[in-house]
């Protein structure tokens, strides 16, 4: 879409440290504020790309008290908030992009947490690390989703988060 006879050409969105979500609109030659909403009373720490039945463009943030809200990507209204389902001290947020609903996250604690993000639930607790993760992502076929991490020692594991082939690889 346009604004002002200026195409957007993506969207960003920023988290303070106060828990606003900031988003904006990038145009050829500058950025312009486009939405600043409140779903968060803590520091949000990281954004994830989602795709949702309903909203098929959305964002996942996660602050340091363990919330997790859903953004659309279109209007910037937060269309789901997960109120302190995880512990305090989250870091990390990866989501599958073909398992629509499973997202992982890690932080200052030993598990990194399985959650439903369609229903705020934590599906299981997975420990594929020793030590500390400093970075994950997924990486998902048709049929099957796999969990990368890295801890602080540079470590990689992945783990399978189908069912019938769920496995942990260091």
């Amino acid at each position: 879409f346009s604004n002002n006879d200026n195409f957007v050409q993506g969207i960003v969105f920023a988290g303070s440290f106060s828990g606003h979500v900031a988003r904006y609109y990038l145009l050829e030659k500058k950025a312009i504020p486009a939405s600043c909403s409140f779903g968060h009373s803590n520091k949000v720490v990281e954004f994830a790309p989602c795709k949702l039945p309903i909203i098929l463009d959305a964002v996942a943030s996660l602050s340091y008290d363990g919330t997790i809200c859903l953004w659309s990507v279109f209007d910037g209204i937060c269309t789901n908030k997960y109120e302190h389902i995880l512990p305090n001290g989250c870091q990390h947020l990866a989501i599958s992009q073909t398992a629509i609903e499973i997202c992982a996250v890690s932080g200052a604690f030993a598990p990194v947490y399985i959650v439903n993000i369609q229903e705020g639930v934590i599906m299981q607790q997975i420990h594929p690390c020793n030590s500390f993760i400093v970075g994950m992502d997924f990486y998902s076929t048709s049929s099957c989703s796999w969990l990368f991490t890295i801890d602080s020692k540079g470590i990689a594991t992945y783990d399978t988060l189908t069912p019938a082939t769920a496995k942990n690889h260091k």
